[in-house]
């Protein structure tokens, strides 16, 4: 070893196999030791350092900062990534505070930094945010895309920093305030998602976009995150079911989707007994509404019964526009003789109406029949058909009026 004939020749070796070098301060700073490697990685003889303060010799007043930081806090520190005048090679350095100075080692990672670089350029070209990360699971490079998806942490994505931690912190900073109960878990589970390399999964973030998470396995035992903005293709798939399911005339559920709603509440009124009530509902002299006054009149009567039966409902009940006049509602856990009170306060409020046309102001009544779900029964229609029957009763009684089976 040159210059610092009390340095173990285990370390020196190492030292020299790992393609860096020892080095040791003194109390001021100032390089009293080093290894062979100095030379190659500093691109300094040995004996022109010696004596010279070490931050003299680092390049960079950004990276100067850092290692002046480092070497006056009294604790150990490593994986600095720092490079020397005047061969600029980047290296991997550590140290640790000896009596009288610093002790510590420099790992040259010039080829490794090439690597990165050359990853880092990939990953910049990328629209979608991505991060690397070794076996270890430690950070190793991300993109800017990621830094901006992280924007609440951004102050501490840095190489080194392992998954947990930045999950951790992403976590307790609010960027999952949509996760309820067991946080811990939550964290497990990304933890060892993260250390398999394989996941995936999409989730609404805090300000209302979508992002599809996917964690990949790498060749070198590391793995890769890859997060997609997906918030386009969220909302036209929203808007794909909404058309499939809402009447667009009215904006309520259209047939399609009643019956769907219906299945659901048949097998959760099987399984745990809940009453269920369906009510149908017929305009009545609808026709003439259209042949007097055309369709465009007869359509803003049929959006004002819509909006008004919507609003008369609770918020757990479904209604439906079943067809051209006639709407269709599912009451759970209704027994028969409150779901007559609904049906007739809403015959009573449609009524009531007075809605505005270009016509003029129309009034309009309406005619319902209601029926109750026997449980014996697995589908909606016997129970749709009597409330049908029910319906036809208080058309030929006189309209205007509820009747049940």
């Amino acid at each position: 070893m040159t210059h610092a004939p009390n340095f173990w020749p285990s370390a020196e070796f190492l030292a020299d196999t790992m393609s860096g070098f020892l080095w040791r301060t003194d109390a001021e700073g100032r390089l009293s030791a080093a290894t062979e490697g100095f030379g190659k990685t500093a691109g300094l003889p040995i004996a022109e350092a010696i004596g010279r303060p070490l931050v003299d010799l680092i390049e960079g007043p950004a990276d100067k900062r850092k290692f002046t930081q480092a070497l006056a806090d009294t604790r150990s520190f490593r994986d600095l990534s720092l490079r020397f005048w005047p061969a600029r090679r980047w290296t991997r350095i550590g140290g640790a505070v000896t009596e009288g100075g610093r002790l510590g080692m420099a790992i040259d990672i010039d080829e490794e930094r090439g690597r990165i670089g050359l990853v880092e350029g990939v990953l910049d070209r990328l629209p979608d945010a991505a991060a690397v990360y070794d076996r270890e699971h430690r950070l190793v490079t991300f993109n800017e895309a990621y830094r901006r998806h992280n924007a609440p942490i951004a102050d501490m994505l840095a190489p080194g920093r392992s998954f947990e931690e930045i999950f951790r912190t992403s976590v307790s900073r609010g960027q999952y305030p949509e996760q309820p109960g067991d946080i811990e878990a939550l964290i497990a589970e990304r933890v060892a998602q993260h250390k398999r390399g394989e996941g995936t999964f999409k989730r609404l973030r805090s300000g209302g976009d979508w992002a599809l998470y996917r964690y990949f396995p790498l060749p070198d035992g590391g793995s890769a995150t890859l997060i997609t903005d997906i918030t386009e293709g969220e909302r036209q798939q929203a808007e794909l079911t909404r058309l499939a399911t809402t009447d667009p005339l009215t904006g309520i559920a259209n047939r399609r989707s009643f019956f769907t709603h219906a299945q659901r509440e048949v097998e959760r009124a099987r399984r745990y007994g809940p009453p269920l009530a369906v009510l149908v509902l017929d305009l009545d002299y609808f026709k003439r509404i259209n042949d007097t006054y055309g369709h465009a009149v007869g359509d803003v009567v049929l959006q004002s019964v819509a909006r008004h039966a919507s609003s008369q409902l609770r918020i757990t009940d479904i209604i439906a526009r079943t067809g051209g006049e006639e709407f269709g509602a599912l009451l759970p856990e209704t027994p028969a003789e409150e779901a007559k009170l609904a049906a007739d306060r809403l015959r009573r409020g449609i009524a009531a109406l007075e809605i505005e046309t270009t016509a003029g102001r129309l009034s309009i009544t309406a005619s319902l029949g209601i029926s109750s779900f026997y449980p014996s029964e697995d589908r909606i229609d016997p129970a749709l058909a009597r409330a049908d029957e029910a319906l036809y009763r208080a058309k030929q009684s006189g309209r205007n009026r509820v009747e049940s089976d």
